[in-house]
């Protein structure tokens, strides 16, 4: 897949207004709805065909939203990389990987085409391999978080503290 999905944002967005329909520059609509259907994109990876779908279905407007990776997420991945409490070889495995994800800063990495149709978006989600390294990142870091967190929930004996007490 192509690393920088910029040029690709601007043909899609000239090839929306093409066709007769409005393209919407929008936010992230995927986080916001509970009545999304996504185009399936190993199937049909061609961004017009889920134009001619929304064209077909009678759509006026496409939203379009993308996302450019910029150096200040580069800068907090770093930090919290930094204040993970993690043992000092996967500390540098992250910030490794946070080093290599330099090369894609101001590349686009995320595209979100959708039209809504009768109170369900319809939703074209296409991202770079390089952006999904960067969730995987966050997430990982979370569950180190987490994993940090439900050690200081440990008791002194040492066994986790649960909800349940005995009246013995």
């Amino acid at each position: 897949m192509n690393v920088n999905l910029n040029a690709l944002r601007q043909e899609i967005a000239q090839h929306v207004t093409s066709r007769g329909m409005v393209a919407f520059e929008s936010d992230l609509r995927s986080v916001e709805t509970h009545q999304a259907v996504y185009w399936n994109l190993d199937r049909e990876p061609d961004y017009k065909r889920f134009v001619a779908a929304a064209e077909a279905s009678g759509a006026r407007l496409v939203t379009i939203f993308s996302r450019d990776l910029h150096a200040d997420l580069l800068e907090s991945l770093q930090e919290r990389v930094e204040d993970l409490p993690i043992e000092p070889a996967e500390r540098r495995s992250l910030e490794r990987r946070v080093r290599e994800l330099r090369a894609y800063e101001g590349f686009t990495g995320h595209i979100e085409l959708s039209f809504d149709l009768a109170g369900r978006d319809y939703i074209f989600d296409l991202r770079a391999e390089w952006y999904d390294e960067i969730e995987e990142l966050m997430d990982e870091m979370a569950a180190a978080a987490d994993q940090s967190e439900d050690d200081d929930d440990d008791d002194a004996s040492g066994e986790p503290m649960t909800p349940y007490f005995s009246r013995n």
